[in-house]
């Protein structure tokens, strides 16, 4: 991670805290109720904390899978859904206990305010990064299981939050281990994404200035890596977004920064951006597996 001061470094390690959702709930995985394969998969990642819900997206990535559908649908294309069953840790990894607040304010009163970051970063931050890496890597088996069920069956993956986390890591760990499976990823929708870098090259949807960048990418823990298919996927992040559009210095010294930029985070719910993301998203599917001569049925290199 950077050097960086502990007020400056803390600040970023809390806007952490809120890029999860406050309500928590069992993970769940969606049953798709049908025993053909479809011409896509679609593989979503709740945010952290989200309640489950029906087809164990969450309400957010469900409603951009209703939208994927529709589209698709339209064209011909036959879509199911799969939710990666990750635990999804909540935000209350994030906020130090009565006696974890008096050890850290020890330490920095002793002087030792490098100790008092690496101590918040062990008891705190690590747990939600392994919930990061563990919804990761149960997004790797799930699109295993699924090619290796249907075989010919193409992927969308999308994540929110901590979701869209999952799904940017996800991708490259296709890539590198199974690139074959990596190959039917056809498209992608990542939103307030932490991982986000710089002038990505994915698509943009949001009022979110390009050459932000996500609070992952700011604290140097996702290897500066965009996300694994820049032409196909699209990065949606609102000004502000304290996960996605991370700045350091909307959050420090003014609380009611941070409190503002957790509520754009919490705030995509009928925002238009995520439909015209989605309904991209369906649109470059369509041009790759709906064209004429490229059924379904035939299996894809």
């Amino acid at each position: 991670m950077r050097s960086v001061s502990r007020a400056l470094k803390l600040a970023a390690l809390a806007a952490l805290v809120a890029s999860v959702i406050s309500v928590s709930g069992e993970a769940a995985a969606a049953d798709t109720g049908q025993t053909g394969c479809p011409t896509v998969w679609f593989l979503g990642a709740r945010g952290s904390g989200e309640a489950v819900g029906p087809d164990g997206l969450g309400a957010t990535v469900s409603g951009l899978s209703a939208t994927v559908a529709n589209v698709l649908q339209s064209g011909g294309v036959t879509m199911q859904t799969y939710a990666d069953s990750y635990r999804a840790d909540s935000v209350n990894d994030f906020i130090p206990s009565t006696a974890e607040t008096s050890k850290l304010y020890s330490l920095v009163a002793a002087g030792d305010e490098q100790g008092a970051i690496q101590w918040y970063y062990d008891h705190n931050v690590t747990p939600y990064l392994a919930s990061i890496k563990a919804g990761a890597a149960t997004a790797v088996k799930d699109a295993r299981v699924l090619t290796y069920y249907c075989p010919n069956s193409s992927l969308i993956l999308a994540g929110y939050s901590q979701g869209a986390m999952v799904v940017h890591q996800a991708e490259w760990r296709l890539s590198k281990n199974y690139p074959a499976i990596a190959k039917r990823i056809v498209g992608t929708i990542v939103l307030a994404d932490g991982d986000r870098i710089p002038n990505s090259a994915a698509t943009p949807f949001g009022t979110a200035t390009a050459g932000g960048e996500g609070v992952r990418s700011w604290l140097k823990e996702n290897n500066g890596k965009d996300v694994l298919r820049p032409a196909a996927t699209a990065n949606v992040c609102n000004s502000g977004d304290i996960v996605c559009d991370f700045n350091i210095h909307r959050l420090y010294p003014a609380p009611s920064s941070e409190q503002a930029g957790a509520k754009v985070h919490t705030s995509y719910a009928g925002d238009p951006a995520l439909t015209e993301a989605a309904t991209w998203v369906a649109d470059q599917v369509l041009a790759e597996v709906g064209a004429p001569g490229i059924a379904a049925s035939q299996p894809r290199a």
